[in-house]
């Protein structure tokens, strides 16, 4: 291990309005750019408290999204991709807007989301290598958009903000050794902004000279490495203020586990707050969180993290601190003891508020001989389960084909003889989805499965809710995700599961995911559904998580084969 902390519904004839927009908006300022959005001008203030993207589902005639990046594109060992998730029952139409590191201008590419479906759009691999930040505009509600990172590294994701800010917060990274940490200030609008960026480290605040008064100029992106200008700090909280324009800001934290160098990707909160909840992530051998608060007031502030595990009682703990102003700290429960459970993470903050994130690190020198030996048990198990449900569905397909031969034969003696016969038929309705046939029901939730090594940095929650949306999913050969689900009231929720369409000629809806819909979640407990179990050849897979209680629901990508994992928070849906 490496010395130091580790680092961790509108129709669609409304599209000519959103593209005309554009266009007058490329000639006016030569960039694509974002303020369709009535809110998206509005000043987010430090008490505001809506710390997390939301989707507003409503008649409004357009939405923006913004996603900073940084996502690398012209090379061919990584891809940036931008998932797209329509849970409205109208077509949209609109634009992604792609801003390069590399170039003063923008490309621009229409894009169709049908109802209840996902789109994803692929970023260039080719021409110059540079970093990019994203745009997508459409013309009404009800999306959610994810950016995602796919390479050697594994996969790192991060939802996209749907508002920009004058003052945006990061609470987690680190510049000791080879650990890095690099900026992405991306102005979507049409006004230039002024940013400078501040640091809160483990000796002090830092504001480098070289990160004053930063030109970001309209639909284009800035990258800042900060390792450079921040050297050898184990904690680099980041507070980011800008003038005129106002920006987005994204982050690559970057790490050592082990012997190799993984990173993740994460957004910027635009608002601090006096309460946070974080996703649910694995804590058993081989994982260590390290929960990282930034006080950005000129008052201290007095923290409490609680943790509980994922059923009641079980795993819990509480850690206080006292945040200085202007300072950040950095609390660090260790490792728990229950194979394959997950944590749950609380942070209230009294005398100002804060920001907080989770920086989650597994590594396999971190895994005990035991662990190692049960994960891969687990593995050859969830093969075989595999296995044994693709060997189930082909007996059922080819009884289903003999049957309906059958049937087919008689029905045709029939009519050639002029028999009245009297026919019993069972109708089975076919969706174009991408999901697999062959899946197989889970008699029990899962235990959290064994990943690879990699590190991971959770943003904060806009709290508990009863309908969620998880862009970006995928569980096929390379990667599949869990989901994460908290119950925060005091009665059992009735939690359903339903995945969105990929297909391009409909028909558009979503459908349960077979196996684990409903699932029954005692109150104050959190389960952990791993979709590698039901489904195995679903590249794109976007979930919709619908509760009968208010819930918080996680989703982690992890890599079947490589290195890496995300945690990011679910999408809320404000109905």
């Amino acid at each position: 291990m490496s010395t130091g902390r580790l680092a961790h519904s509108a129709t669609s004839g409304r599209r000519l309005g959103v593209v005309a927009v554009v266009v007058v908006l490329l000639v006016l300022t030569g960039v694509a750019n974002a303020t369709l959005r009535p809110h998206a001008d509005t000043e987010t203030s430090a008490t505001s408290g809506q710390v997390a993207s939301s989707v507003v589902l409503s008649r409004a005639s357009s939405a923006a999204w913004y996603c900073p990046g940084p996502l690398p594109i012209g090379t061919s060992g990584e891809a940036s991709s931008i998932a797209i998730a329509n849970v409205g029952r109208t077509p949209l139409s609109g634009e992604v807007v792609v801003a390069s590191s590399a170039s003063s201008s923008s490309s621009v590419s229409p894009v169709r989301i049908n109802p209840s479906s996902e789109t994803v759009v692929g970023l260039t691999r080719q021409g110059t290598r540079a970093s990019a930040a994203v745009t997508v505009l459409v013309d009404g509600s009800g999306v959610a958009v994810e950016e995602l990172i796919h390479g050697q590294q594994g996969v790192t994701s991060a939802p996209c903000a749907d508002q920009t800010a004058s003052t945006a917060y990061l609470a987690s990274g680190s510049t000791l050794g080879a650990n890095d940490l690099t900026l992405g200030l991306f102005d979507p609008g049409a006004t230039p902004a002024i940013a400078s960026v501040s640091f809160a480290t483990s000796s002090g605040p830092v504001a480098p000279p070289a990160f004053q008064g930063i030109t970001v100029r309209p639909g284009t992106v800035q990258v800042l490495s900060v390792g450079h200008y921040v050297p050898e700090k184990s904690v680099v909280a980041t507070t980011i203020h800008s003038t005129g324009g106002r920006v987005v800001t994204g982050a690559l934290v970057t790490a050592v586990v082990g012997q190799q160098i993984v990173s993740s990707l994460t957004t910027a909160s635009p608002a601090t707050s006096s309460q946070w909840s974080i996703p649910a992530g694995p804590t058993a051998s081989g994982a260590i969180s390290t929960y990282d608060v930034l006080d950005p007031t000129s008052k201290p502030a007095r923290v409490t993290l609680t943790l509980t595990g994922s059923t009641s009682g079980a795993d819990n703990s509480t850690i206080s601190a006292v945040v200085p102003a202007n300072g950040v700290v950095a609390l660090s429960p260790g490792s728990g003891d229950i194979p394959g459970s997950v944590r749950n993470a609380e942070v209230s903050a009294a005398g100002a508020d804060v920001v907080v994130s989770r920086e989650t690190v597994v590594g396999a020198e971190l895994r005990s001989p035991q662990a190692i030996k049960a994960a891969a048990a687990a593995k050859r198990a969830k093969q075989e389960a595999a296995r044994r449900a693709a060997a189930k569905a082909a007996v059922a397909k080819a009884r289903a084909a003999k049957a309906a031969a059958a049937l087919a034969r008689a029905a045709a003696y029939a009519r050639k003889h002029h028999l009245t016969t009297t026919t019993t038929t069972t109708t089975t309705t076919t969706t174009t989805l991408a999901p697999s046939s062959l899946t197989v029901p889970l008699s029990t939730i899962e235990a959290f499965p064994s990943i690879e090594p990699g590190v991971a940095v959770s943003s904060g929650s806009g709290g508990p809710s009863q309908a969620w949306v998880l862009p970006g999913g995928e569980s096929d050969a390379s990667t599949s995700e869990v989901v994460v689900v908290q119950n925060t009231s005091k009665r059992a929720a009735r939690v359903t599961l339903d995945m969105l369409s990929s297909a391009q000629h409909g028909p558009f809806h979503a459908v349960a995911i077979s196996g684990i819909s409903p699932v029954e979640v005692a109150a104050g407990s959190t389960v952990t559904i791993d979709i590698a179990a039901v489904s195995t050849s679903d590249p794109a897979l976007s979930i919709l998580v619908n509760s009968s209680q208010d819930v918080l629901v996680g989703q982690v990508l992890y890599s079947q084969k490589n290195l890496g994992f995300s945690i990011v928070p679910a999408i809320g849906i404000e109905r």
